[in-house]
């Protein structure tokens, strides 16, 4: 290389001296633009998994109120209205949902049985255990779907910690919502003491698991 440097003429050699730092600039340029576009296509795929985690967060959220509203009407006919105006606010999170999510997710959520459920409790044709259990259901399922995962992108890891935390205190309310209603139910129907504490051991001691992770994390 050096050789043949050295035979080209006085014009050519200035100008290629001139072409080859134009040519190593062109290429870093490149290089720079690729990677802030790769870094860009990561940033926009994370931005649409958080909205659609705060989308399911507003769900379960609403999910878990239109819960104990329910649960108190078809055990003393209390909180209609409450149930009713809730069930509103439960549609339109459920509607965003969606509209953040390219497949039918309520299939597969048990949310396409929300309406017949709703039936179900508007005619009293459906037992307080059962309807706890729906949204339960309901709500442990979405919970699955509310991950968000940095990898190793280090510009990412300062905002997976309140991910993290997110989801974690939203089993936590889930679990602390049906170990509320199991006692209120077994105050309720006057079941023996043992009998609800027996029941609620185990779904207390998850719900303590999650208290201890979230502690930790």
């Amino acid at each position: 290389m050096t050789k043949f440097f050295k035979r080209l003429p006085l014009p050519a050699k200035l100008t290629l001296m001139a072409v080859l730092p134009l040519v190593l600039l062109v290429y870093f340029v490149i290089q720079i633009y690729n990677e802030k576009s790769e870094k860009i296509a990561v940033l926009n795929s994370y931005l649409k998994r958080i909205e659609f985690s705060g989308n399911i967060s507003n769900a379960i959220d609403q999910l878990q109120t239109e819960r104990r509203y329910s649960f108190g009407y078809i055990i003393n006919r209390e909180w209609k209205t409450e149930m009713l105006l809730q069930r509103s606010k439960t549609d339109s999170a459920v509607q965003k949902l969606n509209s953040t999510q390219s497949d039918d997710l309520a299939s597969y959520t048990f949310l396409d049985s929300l309406g017949k459920v709703r039936i179900l409790i508007d005619n009293l044709s459906i037992t307080p255990i059962q309807t706890t259990n729906y949204y339960t259901n309901t709500l442990f399922r979405l919970n699955t779907l509310n991950l968000v995962s940095a990898g190793n992108i280090s510009y990412l890891q300062p905002v997976i910690g309140d991910l993290q935390a997110q989801q974690l205190l939203s089993e936590m309310v889930t679990y602390l919502g049906l170990i509320r209603a199991n006692i209120y139910y077994g105050l309720y129907s006057a079941q023996p003491a043992q009998q609800t504490a027996d029941g609620l051991h185990s779904i207390f001691d998850i719900y303590k698991s999650y208290e201890k992770e979230f502690r930790l994390k």
